[in-house]
């Protein structure tokens, strides 16, 4: 492999990593977000 392919490819790796990253960021907020309203209303956590 050259190494202007090299950076190439890690460059995707880095950039499919950031939004995997972006995506279980948001999923835990929006898990902690439903956790602390079940919690509000009495200990139903909201369906969907």
């Amino acid at each position: 492999m050259k190494s202007y392919e090299m950076d190439e490819y890690l460059d995707q790796q880095v950039m499919a990593l950031e939004r995997e990253l972006k995506q279980l960021k948001r999923a835990r907020r929006a898990r902690k977000a439903k956790a602390q309203a079940s919690k509000r209303y009495g200990g139903h956590p909201a369906t969907g």
